[in-house]
């Protein structure tokens, strides 16, 4: 019984986190990596963030620290994901280190979304 009750509280709290990491997640098509970069590098810094250095992932991701220029801190970490299929697709989302810049850096992503699909479109 003891274990029932264990799987149970195991999978109720993976559903928690995969609903986090689903609300902080945006699929991007059309655009390379760079362009990706470069727009949530400028959006950061207008609202006092700025990316770190890339750390890739082999076969997985590649990951950018985003950081405050106030506490020189860490705040996040933005990931981006290949598609698998060879397509353009990207998946981008947020591993948040704290609640506090979390809506800057949604918004950041969100943004990031907007700018470069209606480049897409204008192309």
């Amino acid at each position: 019984m003891r274990f029932i009750i264990f799987i149970v509280i195991i999978l109720m709290g993976s559903q928690s986190a995969y609903a986090d990491i689903r609300e902080n997640t945006v699929i991007i098509t059309g655009t390379t990596q760079k362009a990706l970069t470069d727009c949530l590098s400028e959006s950061l810094r207008s609202n006092g963030y700025y990316l770190g250095n890339k750390t890739h992932i082999p076969g997985v991701a590649d990951e950018y620290p985003a950081f405050s220029y106030q506490r020189n801190k860490i705040t996040g970490i933005f990931w981006i994901t290949p598609s698998p299929f060879g397509s353009d697709e990207k998946t981008v989302g947020i591993y948040p280190v704290n609640e506090e810049p979390i809506k800057s850096l949604l918004e950041t992503l969100l943004y990031c979304k907007t700018e470069l699909s209606s480049q897409n479109t204008i192309q």
